[in-house]
């Protein structure tokens, strides 16, 4: 048990977990750690540089400008900025219900945290579990015993095929107790050739 907690301790400790706890507007913020904060602020400033806005892009190339126009181009760029102080206002974000679709909040503040807005798409979007697709390779097991190494067609084909099967036995329909030895039968190269078209559908059906 203390072998478990301390692997989801880690867990929780990890950089995507971290950043996407930050990014919980669930969730308070304004007692979070100065050092959570700085370890964020190190990601926003490495990882996700402020985009230039569309109002701050000359029209006219810097050599062709006037000392005067560079001058005053140069004040309009800093005037235009990205906040620095965004960071600082997210931390005093007010709280949403538990409720609340994360991404769509985000989407809706895009203009108001740009930054972190990017960072959030990255980071929210991670399933948090990878047991859906685990269930999925795990259902091809009983077909073919190399499914890691299937080609997109193969891994489909018996994803279907298997589901078909059990819809089969559900209404009545008669099978044979070994029909996943049909793709046993195959050697690896032929599955592979197969797999390019429906034909390993076909197949499957044709030697149950």
């Amino acid at each position: 048990m203390r072998e478990k907690a301390d692997k989801y301790q880690k867990l929780l400790a990890s950089k995507p977990a971290t950043i996407a706890t930050f990014l919980d507007v669930r969730l308070p913020k304004a007692q979070a750690p100065s050092a959570e904060i700085d370890f964020i602020k190190s990601i926003l400033d490495s990882e996700y540089p402020a985009l230039p806005s569309s109002s701050s892009i000359a029209v006219t190339p810097v050599k062709d400008m006037s000392k005067l126009n560079q001058l005053m181009m140069k004040s309009f760029d800093t005037d235009n900025d990205p906040d620095p102080c965004e960071l600082d206002h997210f931390v005093n974000e007010r709280r949403v219900k538990l409720s609340a679709d994360l991404l769509e909040w985000w989407e809706d503040h895009r203009e108001t945290y740009p930054r972190l807005h990017r960072m959030a798409k990255d980071y929210l979007a991670v399933p948090a579990s990878n047991v859906p697709s685990e269930r999925a390779n795990s259902a091809a097991k009983f077909t073919f015993q190399g499914r890691d190494n299937l080609h997109d067609c193969t891994f489909k084909a018996e994803t279907c095929v298997r589901s078909w099967m059990k819809l089969f036995k559900r209404v009545g329909v008669p099978l044979p107790n070994n029909f996943h030895d049909a793709f046993q039968r195959l050697d690896k190269d032929k599955v592979v050739a197969m797999s390019d078209s429906d034909a390993a559908v076909r197949y499957y059906f044709q030697n149950i």
